[in-house]
């Protein structure tokens, strides 16, 4: 079932006309939330992030009028798992690259469930990453917000495929480290962790967000600079997002870098994480 513009529709049912910019250009924004027990986790960030997002790009995002429809869905749904997507496009326009007036603008909002529960558990062998085949720039707009223009990331999943690896990593101009094609980077230190800062390019990511604020209260390390591929040689990655939750990998350099292991002490992210997710589930 999907919620569109303020109606429940089956699955099938068509939601954008030919005309559409996000159909057409990719002119658009969505958030992916994972649903627990019926209840979309960290709804208050997202649609602060999409808000955000909006305002920069020139879009009219209703806030009350979204969180009223993950609430419809979700009721008709039912309790269960799974995750959730918002989309808003900025609607039908005349041909070509102009900008859209606010004024003009009928955007199209439609929020789809999926169901099917994540992987909790970790992993016993941490995912490979290998480098992106091309650099993403820290000042692009798809690198900051959460646009439907998702082309380089196809690419780069692709490419990764390709080589037998689960994923690749980013870097900017710079030789600095963003992100990987659908979710933040940490790493683990001696003392703690390290994780790139929005200036490189990078989204802001709910789940990075509530890690930084969980391992602020809990008074764990957690350094936010530049990282370069030095830093990561030989380390623990995670990659972070709102369904993957923490899961481990490595950066495989194509030289000399090597697999680490991963230990009882490698699921504390995982459980920071988990403990702010039961919270959002009201346990």
């Amino acid at each position: 079932m999907i919620w569109c513009d303020g109606e429940l529709l089956p699955d099938e049912a068509p939601l954008v006309r030919a005309q559409d910019r996000g159909l057409l250009l990719g002119d658009g924004l969505f958030e992916t939330l994972k649903v627990s027990k019926g209840r979309a986790l960290f709804l208050t960030k997202h649609l602060a992030r999409l808000q955000v997002s909006g305002q920069s790009l020139g879009f009219q995002i209703n806030r009350h009028m979204l969180r009223n429809g993950v609430h419809e869905l979700l009721e008709a749904e039912g309790a269960k798992d799974g995750s959730m997507r918002i989309t808003v496009t900025r609607g039908p326009a005349p041909r070509g690259l102009s900008p859209v007036p606010v004024s003009e603008q009928t955007p199209v909002v439609f929020i789809a469930f999926f169901a099917g529960a994540a992987p909790a558990a970790l992993p016993d062998v941490p995912d490979r990453l290998i480098a992106a085949p091309f650099v993403r720039s820290s000042g692009a707009v798809s690198s900051r917000y959460k646009t439907l223009s998702y082309t380089d990331n196809l690419a780069a999943m692709a490419f990764a495929k390709d080589e037998q690896a689960a994923d690749v990593l980013f870097f900017n101009e710079r030789g600095e480290v963003t992100s990987t094609t659908m979710a933040n980077i940490f790493v683990r230190t001696g003392i703690g962790y390290m994780t790139p800062p929005l200036s490189a390019g990078i989204l802001p990511g709910i789940t990075r967000d509530v890690l930084l604020e969980e391992a602020a209260e809990a008074g764990i390390t957690m350094e936010v600079r530049p990282l370069k591929p030095e830093d990561l040689r030989d380390r623990l990655l995670f990659r972070t997002n709102s369904l993957l939750g923490v899961r481990p990998a490595w950066f495989d350099d194509r030289t000399s870098s090597l697999r680490p292991a991963i230990d009882e002490d490698d699921g504390l992210l995982a459980s920071l994480y988990r403990l702010a997710e039961r919270r959002e589930e009201g346990i």
